[in-house]
């Protein structure tokens, strides 16, 4: 659903190949870059600067949106760079933890995972399409692994579901599922906010949480590193069910809970339906918190 490509910087070199890779990285697309090298925008900016496409009011202009897309199309990876060149690194990295693809510029190596990125738009190329709508099984681990490179990515995370209850095991699994996605991260210091929000008043046969229950209930979910707000919202403000972060989302069909032998329809967020949630679900603050930040 969210793949995680290696675009080698010189692919950026010109004009129309940024343009062009600009317009289809980021979440609503299912694709993102990996963070390779460490200094990703550094070495993107030195391409341009070297390049003699550029006019020199443009190498100013583009600074603004190379930084719009390392926040919000880059995410990081633990990784050694120790060999001299690109592609070395990379297809080693590759070795390590696979790519959806590598796009390279110049002459293609002869690797089965590797595209060339001056022609992969006028390919048809599966590893380069991408499904924004899929099927998947209500495991807690099937449900984390569509939402784990988002989740790497992101600063900022809102879960939401209006029937979360922190007292039943298949809400718990999954959250602790998504939680340790985030705790896994090289970059957990970066996260700014991690939210579940709920409603969380006696409604029929669902009982009603105090801040006790959640600390109690989700003490042992919540990961080392994570801290945990949950964020309470009258129940006919919530129906569909997210996950909501700074940079884009998921839709989930029938819920954040895992129910094991049956299937689940995902949908990425366009960016408009995204940027119209994610402002909705910034307005209210959590009544209480489990867990500390890193340091905290």
């Amino acid at each position: 659903m969210v793949y995680e490509y290696a675009l080698d910087p010189q692919l950026l070199a010109n004009p129309k190949d940024f343009r062009y890779f600009f317009e289809k990285f980021g979440v609503a697309r299912g694709r993102l870059i990996a963070r390779l090298p460490s200094r990703w925008r550094k070495a993107v900016l030195d391409v341009i600067e070297a390049s003699g496409d550029w006019k020199q009011v443009e190498k100013h202009a583009i600074k603004e949106r190379i930084l719009h897309l390392e926040k919000n199309a880059v995410v990081a990876r633990a990784h050694e760079w120790s060999e001299p060149g690109w592609l070395k690194n990379v297809l080693a990295e590759h070795a390590r933890k696979p790519f959806r693809a590598i796009l390279a510029a110049g002459e293609a190596v002869d690797h089965p995972d590797l595209l060339r990125g001056e022609v992969v738009y006028e390919m048809d190329d599966p590893r380069w399409f991408v499904e924004t709508s899929t099927s998947i099984d209500r495991t807690a681990q099937a449900m984390a692994a569509c939402g784990t490179l988002l989740l790497r990515a992101a600063r900022e995370v809102v879960f939401v579901d209006r029937n979360f209850r922190p007292d039943k095991p298949q809400w718990r699994a999954p959250l602790r599922a998504f939680l340790c996605c985030l705790a896994d991260r090289p970059d957990l210091r970066h996260i700014r906010r991690a939210e579940y929000h709920t409603h969380n008043e006696p409604r029929n046969r669902r009982p009603g949480f105090s801040a006790e229950d959640y600390q109690q209930e989700l003490r042992s979910v919540v990961p080392d590193g994570v801290q945990l707000g949950i964020v309470a919202w009258p129940w006919e403000t919530l129906h569909n069910r997210y996950i909501l972060t700074d940079i884009g989302g998921i839709q989930f069909g029938w819920g954040l809970d895992e129910a094991p032998g049956k299937r689940d329809q995902t949908n990425l967020l366009s960016e408009s339906v995204w940027r119209e949630l994610w402002s909705h679900h910034s307005e209210r603050t959590s009544f209480c918190s489990i867990g500390r930040k890193p340091g905290g």
